[in-house]
């Protein structure tokens, strides 16, 4: 995407610690942030993504919301 400056787009980045779905990386030189997105869905509506399911954990792991903000 030239236009855009963009470098690189990767699904299912290893390097992209909790956010890893996809990775949008800008081209050197460029003030356009590399960008991180975590693609989050249900096949239906019977449960669905609320605040409380982004920072509920079980003791011992982290929640959806500490695992978005410890990836680098």
């Amino acid at each position: 995407m030239p236009r855009r400056k963009v470098r690189l787009v990767t699904l299912e980045d290893a390097l992209a610690g909790s956010v890893d779905d996809v990775t949008v990386q800008h081209e050197g030189g460029t003030h356009e942030p590399d960008s991180f997105y975590q693609v989050k869905y249900h096949v239906d509506q019977r449960e669905a993504y609320s605040t409380e399911a982004l920072i509920a954990h079980k003791p011992g792991h982290a929640s959806l919301l500490e695992k978005a903000h410890s990836t680098e």
